[in-house]
């Protein structure tokens, strides 16, 4: 019956080519359409498994309370009061980006991307209650700059701590830069307005309020040290376990900031954060995929052409493999609708395990018919020469691929899948496209050179075969030799 059944093939394969080929062309092409509906959802909850009680609580957690990682917009332009200027007029623009991005039913979602955007930082509220928030150490020193409201009497208090805290103490200074910096910065624009003051200049009431609160509360804004740059921070509303919905994000904020950028040239806009971190991390990472998936092929493509010492039955083994990994990406879309980030890594998976089977058709199809066999005879007598073995060793490696879809994590249950249905494509695909195509390639050859015969070549692999008899001559020296290797390798398992 087993040889039968390749018989039937060889028989399909040769007499009805046109049919063969006209119907996997069409496979290929229906199951390309449904590969390109696949969406790669990346969403790390996606891949866990559901029904388990802590990762429904997690959901929970992250449904009620979000993410705690924000993303940081900044702002660096010539002078601080610039910078506040734009920010203001940037703000509202920057909290009411939104985006658009399909869902896990392929419906278009369109939501804000800001739950929250802070810039601004409540000095009311410091002022109502700052004194509970510092330190032991602080308080001290603010009970005793405070003691005294009285211009002198302050002013005298000031010179005392700053002597006790950065004069007395040169590694305080070191440690806590910022903060004298600070201090500094909001002691320079009290002074400023005093002096201002004291020399009868109009000083409105804001101005003395700006001064106050430079000393005691702060600016107001979240500045660096040199007061050129705001940052901006934004809490969004998706999670950064939501890797899809981060790039949108990032990519929605990219070009609202490009457009502030372009209205003030003076004003630079940049951001951060882990979501953009991810985004740029999930960017690079899928353009490394195909950059390593064109460089694979490039390089399986001259190894077989190198090998076979021909260029047509190489190229024939890479259009099937394409074609059974696209079948399998076609049923995957169908009957699991996704890839999630196991199983978009399958393609390369399979460029290696598949070809196997592309790689022993040709191989034996193309010695046969250097030994004078006629195309149907060889086809023939390749598939009961190679059929058993390539059926088995596909059947096997997809089964252990298979038992993965008996686990809990969905993660690997679908990469089990993907790659297990994807070796039984690849494996259809060399058992029916390519004996038809290599049928189609000699009886195009035989048409064009009047004859079905080819010239003897020597395809084998002479140093294989010098090695195999060295092996035979000396079995116990070869079995200890590797007997030792395993051992040291064995030991180097941690």
């Amino acid at each position: 019956m087993r040889d039968r059944f390749f018989q039937w093939i060889a028989k399909v394969t040769y007499r009805k080519y046109w049919l063969v080929l006209i119907v996997c062309v069409l496979l290929t092409v229906i199951l390309g359409g449904f590969s390109e509906k696949i969406r790669i959802e990346t969403t790390f909850m996606s891949m866990l498994p559901e029904h388990e009680q802590s990762v429904i609580a997690f959901k929970k957690i992250l449904d009620e309370f979000g993410a705690a990682t924000q993303i940081i917009v900044a702002l660096e332009g010539p002078t601080k009061d610039r910078v506040i200027q734009v920010a203001n007029k940037a703000a509202p623009k920057i909290a009411g980006v939104k985006m658009q991005y399909q869902d896990s039913t392929g419906e278009l979602i369109t939501q804000p991307v800001v739950k929250q955007l802070d810039f601004k930082i409540d000095t009311s509220y410091i002022a109502r209650h700052g004194f509970m928030l510092i330190k032991t150490k602080n308080l001290r020193r603010s009970k005793i700059l405070f003691t005294d409201y009285n211009l002198v009497p302050f002013l005298t208090h000031v010179n005392d701590v700053f002597e006790s805290e950065y004069v007395q103490d040169s590694d305080n200074l070191t440690k806590q830069e910022k903060e004298a910096v600070q201090n500094l910065d909001g002691f320079y624009q009290f002074f400023s307005t005093l002096k201002g003051f004291a020399e009868g200049t109009d000083i409105d009431q804001d101005k003395v309020q700006q001064a106050i609160n430079a000393i005691t509360v702060g600016d107001g804004y979240y500045l660096s040290n040199d007061k050129k740059m705001l940052l901006m921070m934004i809490t969004p509303t998706m999670s950064i376990n939501d890797f899809n919905e981060c790039v949108v994000a990032a990519d929605s904020l990219d070009r609202v900031l490009q457009k502030l950028e372009n209205q003030y040239p003076d004003v630079h806009f940049g951001m951060t954060g882990m979501h953009v971190i991810t985004r740029d991390e999930m960017v690079s990472g899928m353009a490394d995929t195909y950059r390593n998936l064109a460089f694979a092929l490039v390089i399986i493509l001259a190894i077989l052409i190198l090998s076979f010492r021909m260029i047509t039955g190489p190229i024939l083994g890479m259009i099937v493999l394409l074609a059974g990994i696209t079948w399998d990406i076609g049923i995957t879309q169908i009957l699991l609708g996704r890839l999630n980030l196991f199983t978009a890594m399958c393609s390369v998976i399979l460029l290696g395990l598949g070809i196997d089977y592309a790689i022993h058709v040709i191989s034996i199809f193309s010695e046969l018919r250097h030994k004078g066999l006629s195309i149907e005879n060889a086809i023939y007598a390749s598939f009961t020469k190679i059929g058993t073995g390539l059926v088995i060793g596909a059947l096997t490696t997809a089964i252990a691929f298979l038992t993965l879809t008996t686990t809990s994590f969905a993660a690997f249950r679908e990469f089990g899948f993907v790659t297990g249905v994807g070796i039984l494509t690849c494996l259809t695909a060399s058992l029916f496209f390519l004996p038809a195509m290599l049928v189609l390639k000699e009886k195009l050859r035989a048409k064009v050179r009047k004859t079905e015969a080819l010239k003897p070549l020597n395809m084998e692999f002479k140093f294989l075969g010098r090695w195999a008899e060295l092996s035979n001559k000396i079995p116990w020296v070869v079995l200890v030799l590797f007997l030792i290797a395993t051992a040291i390798l064995i030991t180097q398992i941690h």
